[in-house]
């Protein structure tokens, strides 16, 4: 049979109340740091849906351009109305959109 091993030593009340001591400052800085990262996290969580906006903006843009080229292209080859008053007719109606931008506050 194996010899028995001593009984391990008490923790005596100091050590005790020093662990103790210890274990609320890990929990204290873990919970600011916890705080800290779901700040963060909001304000990318913020930044992100700004620029899934912004790319949506810009994806209608895209899309109302290729088509009003389309138009202008189809027109020219039909040889309906010049390409000059087609374009001015397309600026026109440009400088009647309003353009917004989305910004996420830093």
């Amino acid at each position: 049979m194996a010899p028995r091993l001593p009984p391990p030593p008490q923790p005596n009340e100091p050590d005790a109340s020093n662990n103790a001591r210890l274990l609320e400052t890990v929990i204290d800085r873990l919970q600011q740091q916890n705080t800290t990262l779901m700040e963060q996290n909001a304000t990318l969580m913020q930044q992100n849906q700004a620029a899934m906006q912004s790319l949506e903006s810009s994806r209608a843009n895209s899309e109302t351009t290729q088509r009003q080229l389309m138009e202008i292209l189809a027109a020219t080859r039909d040889g309906g109305a010049s390409l000059e008053q087609m374009l001015e007719e397309e600026i026109l109606d440009e400088t009647n959109l309003v353009e917004v931008d989305v910004k996420a506050e830093p």
